[in-house]
This record gives structure tokens, C-alpha cells and sequence, in this order.
């Protein structure tokens, strides 16, 4: 048996796994890569950010930004 790497933009990584199966191949990926770990530091800072608002409930509702929106428009000098 032979092994073959073949290194794929994402975008094709879904026709790629589907002609190979249409011929009958198997296909295993060597080594599945997370996308977070392709984020540069300052995106991963950001997100982890995020995730410490979240547990420590500095958050706020759909509801309570629209009205905060609303009321900065109505207040707007025009």
C-alpha cells in the first residue's frame, strides 16, 4: 500500500474527501488542525477575553444593547 500527503486550502478540503471517496480511497487526515491554534496571539487573547466576560457575567442581552442603541439615537442632535 501507498501513503500520499497532499496539503489543501480548506476550501477544497470537502471536494478533496469527496472525489476520493467517489473512487473507492480511504481517507484519513494525518493530523486535524484546529482553527483556533491558526489565530495569531492577539485574536486568541481576545477570544479568551470574551470567554472570561462570560464567566464572570459581565454580559449584556439583545434586549438591553437595542435599548441603549435606541436611546442614543433619540437622543442624536440632528
Amino acid at each position: 500500500m501507498a501513503y500520499l500527503q497532499i496539503n489543501l486550502p480548506d476550501n477544497q478540503l470537502q471536494f478533496f474527501k469527496n472525489l476520493v471517496s467517489k473512487l473507492g480511497y480511504d481517507y484519513k487526515p494525518l493530523k486535524e488542525i484546529d482553527w483556533y491554534d491558526e489565530l495569531t496571539a492577539e485574536q486568541q487573547e481576545d477570544i479568551q477575553m470574551g470567554l472570561d466576560d462570560l464567566d464572570n457575567g459581565r454580559i449584556f442581552s439583545d434586549k438591553e444593547v437595542r435599548d441603549e442603541i435606541r436611546l442614543k439615537i433619540e437622543g442624536a442632535q440632528l
